[in-house]
């Protein structure tokens, strides 16, 4: 038995990875109606086109994207990617489309109830020419990973030497409308990663890729990246932003009561007893919330982190005490700074940073450096550490502001 079978649940409702295109997981999702309208009116034709969504890191953009596909595939006969494609840094545009095209392969397959697809010969082909450059194992530029449906299954792209991207494109467009035979209007593939991308890396691969995915007809390319992506586009990427379809999709982050109505409805749908009563305080919740500014990762991690080192060191107590859940969240945020073994002074900047609730390198004075390029190195210091993260407008402003962590230790908000 489980440790979450001890605790009246089928599974950890705290879980911080993304959900997955399943009823089960689209069960757990709450809240963000205003977005799922928005997103329906773009992909209400059959034309395909790319989207941006973006948000803050850990807001559930990912979550989000496959809620709605999930509809899109009961509801609208859109085949859903249930891998999505992740974005690296070294990426080469044969390596993308062949990963891409392989994972809306593998989605078909999944989702297929007439057990014929093996008789189409386009369907074959394409087949074919995966199995000829694709190589199982882990690593490489371009990987698919599951955060869809199936868990951990992982490609990497061999050296594509005697494929050129022409036969690629022209097989992708013809098994797509092999698709639209087989009663789907249209397919969406996300691409993800883009929050860990350099905005550089991620202008240099749109520019490169623009006719490649706009003239891909009934294939809906979904951006998932942090806050900003629309605004660095038109400024440094013009002939990318203009086949942009419409303003990009925001997500916000949830409400705390939100947060709250999210927990219940995991542990309603998990629970294998009568009543079960969540193990993490309420007030832990709200504590959580404040030092993240609403990070549901961070949030859920957190709490995921606080139960399982109270029940590895108390297994018979099912209810965490806030006073004890408070101490451990203490424990790991000064764990986290001890690990990053800071200088006296970048301690003393780093408690400067978490008392404002946010700051900009023009203000390199307060934190006692020379100059604002003094303070970009402590910044992108910290930033790699996992103590700060960046923050871009709707504008070209920049922001940066301490993790949840660093904010139980050294701000004023109350734990």
């Amino acid at each position: 038995m489980s440790l979450w079978n001890d605790l009246g649940l089928k599974d950890n409702p705290y879980d911080p990875k993304p959900l997955h295109i399943t009823e089960k997981d689209r069960k757990l999702f709450i809240g963000r109606k205003e977005n799922f309208a928005e997103f329906g009116t773009r992909v209400s034709s059959e034309n395909g086109g790319i989207i941006i969504v973006e948000g803050g890191i850990g807001v559930g953009k990912t979550s989000f994207v496959n809620a709605f596909q999930y509809d899109c595939w009961k509801k609208k006969n859109i085949l859903p990617t249930f891998e999505s494609v992740q974005l690296e840094k070294d990426h080469n545009t044969v390596q993308f489309m062949l990963s891409v095209f392989s994972s809306m392969i593998h989605s078909l397959e999944k989702v297929d109830e007439t057990g014929r697809l093996n008789r189409s010969s386009v369907h074959n082909d394409a087949k074919a020419l995966i199995a000829k450059t694709i190589q199982s194992g882990w690593g490489g530029n371009i990987s698919v990973l599951g955060s869809g449906v199936g868990g951990s299954r992982s490609k990497v792209i061999s050296d594509p030497v005697a494929v050129v991207l022409p036969t690629i494109i022209n097989l992708m467009d013809k098994w797509i409308n092999f698709v639209k035979g087989q009663s789907f209007s249209s397919v969406i593939v996300p691409i993800d990663n883009l929050d860990i991308l350099e905005g550089k890396d991620i202008i240099e691969f749109l520019n490169r890729m623009r006719d490649y995915l706009s003239g891909r007809p009934s294939i809906w390319w979904v951006l998932i990246s942090k806050q900003g992506l629309f605004s660095l586009l038109e400024g440094q990427a013009h002939r990318v932003s203009e086949i942009i379809i419409g303003s990009p999709i925001t997500i916000k982050p949830l409400s705390l009561k939100e947060v709250h109505e999210m927990i219940q409805t995991r542990i309603k749908n998990l629970t294998i007893k009568e009543k079960v009563i969540p193990p993490v305080p309420k007030e832990i919740v709200d504590i959580l919330y404040d030092t993240s500014k609403g990070e549901a990762r961070y949030i859920l991690k957190r709490c995921s982190d606080i139960i399982y080192k109270h029940i590895s060191q108390f297994p018979t107590e099912k209810i965490i005490p806030l006073g004890i859940a408070k101490k451990m969240l203490t424990d790991m945020a000064k764990q986290k700074l001890e690990d990053s073994n800071l200088l006296d002074l970048e301690i003393t900047r780093l408690k400067i940073m978490a008392k404002k609730d946010k700051f900009q390198l023009k203000e390199y004075k307060q934190f006692k450096q020379k100059n604002a390029q003094a303070l970009q190195w402590t910044v992108n210091k910290f930033i790699k550490l996992g103590l700060i993260i960046r923050e871009d407008t709707s504008g070209k402003a920049v922001f940066y502001r301490t993790t949840g962590d660093m904010n139980l230790l050294f701000s004023n908000i109350k734990s």
